[in-house]
C-alpha cells in the first residue's frame, strides 16, 4: 500500500511539474443508471491551477482529498443541470484518478436532484461553464448515449455554445408506460364490463 501511495505521489508531482499541457479538455459521461448521473474528469493541472486556493509544488492525493470539497463546490458552481427551466441541485464526490495520454485526471462523480414538483418528461439541460473565465480555450466532450438526443453520442461544449438538452424519447419515461399500462386496463375493463352487460339480456324474440 505504501509504494502504491508513493507511486501516486510521484505521478502527482510530476504531472505539477510542468503546467504547460496543451489543451485544456475536461470529459463529461452520462452514466445511464437507475439514477442517473455525470462522470466528470478534469486535468489534474487545471484543478492545481484554477480550482485551489493555492497553487501547490507537490500535491499528494491525501490533500487532494482534503481539498475535494473546496474543489466540489467549485463544480457545482461551474456545471449546471436544469429541469424544464428550474435549477436542480447537484453534489460532486471525488472518485480516483484517470489516465489520458500520459496526463493525470481527476474523476468525480456528479448527481442531481431535481424539485419534486417538476413533470419528469421535461427536457434535461446540461450547460458547462467550468473554467471558461481563466480559460478561454478550454473544452469539455460530453459523451452520451445517442438514443437520448437522436444526435451525435459526442457533444463539444465550448464558451459559444457551452449546453445540450438531452430529451428522452416518450417510451423511455417510466411514467409513461405506467400510464400506457393502465389505459389499456381501463380499456379491457370496459370492454369486459359492455360485454358482460349484453349477455344477461334476454334473448330477441320474432314477431311475424
Amino acid at each position: 500500500m505504501k509504494g502504491r501511495c508513493a507511486t501516486l505521489t510521484l505521478l502527482l508531482s510530476l504531472a505539477l511539474s510542468s503546467y504547460g499541457h496543451e489543451a485544456s479538455t475536461a470529459y463529461l459521461y452520462w452514466q445511464d443508471k437507475a439514477s442517473p448521473n455525470l462522470r466528470l474528469d478534469i486535468a489534474l493541472t487545471d484543478v492545481a491551477l484554477h480550482l485551489l486556493p493555492d497553487t501547490p509544488d507537490v500535491l499528494t492525493w491525501e490533500a487532494l482529498q482534503r481539498q475535494s470539497t473546496t474543489i466540489a463546490r467549485q463544480l457545482n458552481d461551474g456545471l449546471l443541470i436544469r429541469r424544464g427551466q428550474s435549477l436542480c441541485t447537484l453534489r460532486a464526490d471525488l472518485k480516483g484518478l484517470s489516465d489520458y495520454e500520459d496526463e493525470m485526471f481527476t474523476s468525480w462523480q456528479i448527481d442531481w436532484q431535481c424539485p419534486e414538483s417538476l413533470n419528469a418528461l421535461k427536457p434535461l439541460t446540461i450547460e458547462y461553464k467550468l473554467l471558461f473565465a481563466n480559460d478561454s480555450l478550454h473544452r469539455a466532450v460530453l459523451t452520451h448515449p445517442p438514443k437520448i438526443t437522436g444526435q451525435s453520442d459526442i457533444i463539444l461544449l465550448k464558451p459559444e455554445s457551452p449546453e445540450i438538452t438531452l430529451t428522452r424519447p416518450l417510451w423511455q419515461h417510466q411514467g409513461v408506460w405506467l400510464l400506457g399500462i393502465a389505459t389499456v386496463g381501463l380499456v379491457f375493463w370496459v370492454w369486459t364490463l359492455r360485454r358482460k352487460r349484453f349477455s344477461n339480456c334476454p334473448p330477441l324474440s320474432s314477431h311475424r
